[in-house]
């Protein structure tokens, strides 16, 4: 995983004032919590954390800010703010993590394969785009890819669909990722599945 570093300094000055005025100065206010520790209002540089967070990570992605001090801390985005008409960043809410200990993330969900079901006449429905998982900060993943190629008909639940090693769903079991919907009237096949033959899409 691409290491993402950002220089922040420390801000004194708090309010709507200053902050208006960081934000002309192309400088972007934010705020970091730790548990167990005092907020820390801070500077960083708006261009490069929207690099940052328009990367394959996108709001995923592990920053190591470093402070004045010689000290850095990890963090992720837990807010931000976007301006309504100008759509740039206005403020970001970060929360300092533990690259030792998971995380729980949403990552986009994203069907590979060519269904078989689907090319008997099935109408797929892909109805979870983002999938909760957890796992360590440097894990996390850009996509969940999930193999459709033999799946029945019917829906697919986050209980069926095959992570990587190290990462849990965080999903509860039978939520809906997917649903393949057989056509309308009994074909052939199905009136040979109800007779003992293998149902279409079975997987082998």
């Amino acid at each position: 995983m691409t290491e993402h570093i950002l220089s922040a300094k420390k801000r004194e000055n708090l309010g709507k004032g200053p902050s208006r005025k960081l934000r002309l100065n192309d400088e972007l206010p934010a705020v970091v919590y730790s548990r167990g520790k005092d907020s820390l209002s801070i500077i960083i540089d708006p261009r490069k954390t929207t690099k940052i967070l328009k990367g394959p990570l996108r709001r995923n992605a592990v920053i190591k800010l470093d402070l004045e001090d010689n000290k850095s801390i990890n963090v992720m985005v837990k807010e931000r703010q976007i301006h309504p008409t100008r759509r740039n960043l206005t403020h970001i809410d970060f929360v300092e993590v533990d690259l030792n200990k998971p995380v729980a993330v949403s990552v986009p969900v994203v069907l590979t394969g060519k269904s078989e079901t689907v090319t008997l006449g099935g109408k797929l429905d892909h109805v979870l785009m983002k999938m909760k998982i957890s796992c360590l900060p440097m894990q996390i993943p850009e996509v969940i890819n999930a193999d459709i190629t033999h799946l029945p008909f019917g829906s697919t639940h986050a209980e069926n669909i095959a992570l990587p090693e190290g990462l849990k769903c965080a999903e509860k079991p039978r939520v809906v990722v997917l649903t393949i919907k057989k056509p309308r009237g009994a074909s052939k096949d199905e009136e040979a599945a109800k007779e003992g033959a293998k149902p279409a899409g079975k997987k082998k």
